[in-house]
């Protein structure tokens, strides 16, 4: 009778540990696949953003730009470097947000650093037309400009 309840109780302990070891498989199969969405979305954003600052400096800036006429003048191509460069600064703010929201970026710089520049860039990107790509992104956009520099 004892060995069998011996025998019942290393059983169960048995089958808890079997349950516990796959709960922790689940949890840190979906954390990778968490890190693995966010270094893929971190290299789309990198390949972005080191294009758009290509683009911006490229001497062959004006006859590559979609966004440019042929006969574009000197003020019109200024423009559009200007607005390739807040493009830049978006991309980057939006690659942070996304980074954040994952849990990959500390809420210090999140709170210090991510917030100050969507402060000062996202007025000026979206005062020439530059819109958020990401519904959550263009969220937090809005609620930070919102509530001001007084944070």
């Amino acid at each position: 009778m004892k060995h069998e309840k011996v025998r019942t109780t290393i059983e169960l302990v048995g089958i808890f540990a079997v349950v516990g070891s796959l709960l922790l498989l689940t949890w840190e199969i979906n954390q990778n696949r968490k890190l693995a969405m966010a270094q893929v979305y971190e290299n789309r954003s990198q390949a972005a953003a080191e294009h758009f600052i290509q683009l911006r400096d490229s001497p062959y800036f004006a006859e590559t730009s979609l966004m440019l006429a042929a006969d574009a003048s000197e003020a019109e191509v200024n423009e559009q470097r200007k607005k390739t460069y807040l493009r830049w600064w978006m991309n980057t703010q939006d690659n942070h947000h996304y980074q954040y929201q994952n849990g990959f970026l500390d809420q210090e710089y999140y709170d210090k650093a991510f917030k100050g520049n969507i402060r000062l860039a996202a007025p000026m990107w979206r005062a020439v037309g530059i819109e958020e790509y990401r519904s959550s992104f263009k969220a937090e956009v809005d609620r930070i400009l919102a509530e001001g520099n007084d944070r």
